[in-house]
């Protein structure tokens, strides 16, 4: 997958500031070399809410009773796909120029 760059400058919008701004609610990035404000997609907000929440509810109600496992197995699986999901958001998150934004 391609690296994502500033629509204005073409600096490199790295990994860990999209990390940052998923983690504080689709925050939105100001480029560090110009300054343009870039903001997540619509689209993915949707990508993203339905891998966050899809595998585990699906584990959860299903899996962890098919395979009988108990509340502490459950849940620390569940946890791991949470942490594993969450590191691999920035690699799906795209985003664009943010239209009339103010930081």
């Amino acid at each position: 997958m391609a690296q994502q760059k500033c629509e204005s400058c073409g600096t490199v919008i790295t990994k860990k500031e999209i990390q940052k701004s998923l983690l504080k609610g689709y925050r939105p990035i100001p480029c560090s070399n110009c300054g343009t404000v870039h903001q997540i997609k619509e689209m993915s907000k949707l990508i993203i809410a339905m891998i966050v929440t899809f595998p585990i509810v699906f584990f959860v109600l299903l899996l962890s009773t098919a395979l009988g496992l108990s509340g502490i197995q459950t849940t620390v699986v569940g946890v791991i796909m949470l942490v594993i999901t969450i590191l691999s958001l920035p690699f799906i998150a795209k985003y664009e120029l943010a239209e009339n934004h103010e930081m």
